[in-house]
């Protein structure tokens, strides 16, 4: 019964730490704005890989 109790415990404070990534950013990213930056895949095996190069992007 303790393990379930700590089981528990574990998975609420999981879901009340992904409610936080709904909130809105709030960096002050100035007036431009986010940056566009380049596109990013994940490949199987090797993980999150940005897609194209240096001046890919519009």
């Amino acid at each position: 019964m303790r393990v379930f109790r700590y089981l528990h415990a574990i998975l609420l404070e999981i879901n009340q730490g992904e409610g936080n990534l709904l909130q809105e950013d709030s960096y002050d990213w100035g007036f431009q704005g986010q940056p566009k930056g380049n596109p990013a895949e994940y490949i199987p095996g090797v993980g999150l890989t940005v897609v194209g190069g240096k001046n890919t992007h519009p």
